[in-house]
């Protein structure tokens, strides 16, 4: 083989597998290009998460690191797989125990599977629910439901 031709089987197997972080983004057209090595992708499609009930829209961001696969390793041809945790963006948690999302704006959605209680809170709202009761909470106003009963607690309270 020749020397060009075993430099281009090198280059071919150190593309196959790159990591990068997003560069620029297209969300219309859902895609994005990755930097990796000094080098920038061409537009890449993102990973999906879809099911046979759901379908997931998920905005990716300038700056977050991914994994990307070129079986040919021709980095046009490239897809990316995953995304990873970076110092830059970081994981919003470390308990091995709760499912969470955390949004910019600070509203977080989480379930723990070790207490079976699932959280939303938006600042000045929140609901927490569990197997054994339901509180709604609201500007200073609870609604509590469990077995003894239901508990209304507010400023005021209007009954129709």
């Amino acid at each position: 083989m020749s020397a060009w031709g075993l430099s281009e089987v090198e280059r071919r197997l150190a593309n196959m597998v790159k990591i990068g972080v997003i560069s620029a983004v297209d969300h219309d057209a859902k895609k994005i290009r990755v930097e990796a090595g000094g080098m920038n992708s061409a537009w890449l499609p993102w990973p999906v998460e879809m099911g046979r009930n759901f379908k997931r829209w998920r905005p990716l961001r300038q700056g977050q690191q991914v994994v990307m696969v070129a079986p040919s390793g021709e980095l046009a041809q490239a897809t990316v797989i995953g995304m990873l945790y970076s110092s830059s963006l970081d994981a919003p948690d470390t308990n091995p125990d709760l499912d969470l999302v955390l949004f910019e704006d600070g509203t977080r959605c989480q379930y723990n599977s070790a207490a079976h209680q699932l959280d939303v809170d938006l600042g000045t709202s929140s609901l927490t629910m569990n197997r054994g009761s339901i509180t709604l909470e609201s500007n200073g106003s609870t609604i509590e439901m469990d077995a003894a009963g239901i508990r209304l607690n507010g400023a005021r309270i209007d009954l129709n």
